[in-house]
């Protein structure tokens, strides 16, 4: 990757967060100016797509979005609950086999 050597003027209020922030991550002060502009301009471009897309679709449907959110809500929520009702049933046969095991000591395993 090529590079691009840019000076820049800042505060001395901003110069010394930006230097702190470099010491407190243990980076170069030029990657915390370079990701805040990475950032920055991909946001830019997220915003110019978004207007994009409504001018050719129209501006968000407010009802559509909470619904959809409220889906999603759902969705995710019972995917939540599966995972929750697996994870409990995981600890209670390791529970089980942890009981077997020291009954049998083999290791819980039937031959």
């Amino acid at each position: 990757m090529a590079i691009d050597r840019i000076t820049f003027t800042v505060s001395t209020e901003l110069g010394t967060a930006i230097r702190d922030l470099a010491t407190e991550l243990g980076v170069p002060v030029s990657s915390i100016v370079a990701t805040s502009v990475e950032r920055h301009l991909r946001q830019r471009s997220l915003g110019e797509a978004v207007q994009e897309a409504q001018a050719r679709i129209g501006p968000n449907n407010q009802d559509f979005v909470d619904e959809v959110s409220a889906a999603f809500d759902r969705a995710t929520r019972a995917t939540r609950a599966t995972r929750g009702e697996r994870d409990r049933g995981d600890r209670q046969s390791g529970q089980q086999r942890s009981r077997t095991s020291a009954k049998t000591g083999d290791g819980g395993l039937v031959a």
